[in-house]
Parts: structure tokens; sequence; C-alpha cells
């Protein structure tokens, strides 16, 4: 029984690992993202990009600390 509770214990901490690397790297991608529009000149677009930009970083899932 303990080995069971055990097993279920360390699926459980694997899953919560994966999720938070996957939204680790969904962020970083924004980010990533974000840092080369930074250099770039058509202020119109970019704007509008940085728009969507923070609506995904808003929309992403949290990354604990």
């Amino acid at each position: 029984c303990h080995a069971l509770v055990q097993q279920r214990r360390d699926e459980a901490k694997q899953a919560k690992q994966a999720e938070r690397e996957a939204a680790v790297a969904a962020r970083e991608a924004i980010v990533t993202e974000a840092e080369t529009l930074a250099t770039k000149t058509s202020w119109k677009v970019t704007g509008e990009r940085f728009k969507e930009l923070l609506e995904q970083w808003q929309s992403a899932p949290r990354v604990d600390r």
C-alpha cells in the first residue's frame, strides 16, 4: 500500500514538473519575441504585437516560484 501511495506521489510530482517546464518555455518564448520587437522601428505594427504578447503572457499558465 505504501509503495502505491509513493508511486502516485511521484507521478503527480512529475506531472507538475512537466506543466511547470511547459509554462516556463511558453513565457520564455514570449520574452524572446518581445526583446526582438524592442529594436523594431515600425511602431504601429510593433505596438499591436506587444499588445498580443501581453495577452498571451496573461493567459499563459502561471509559474510557481
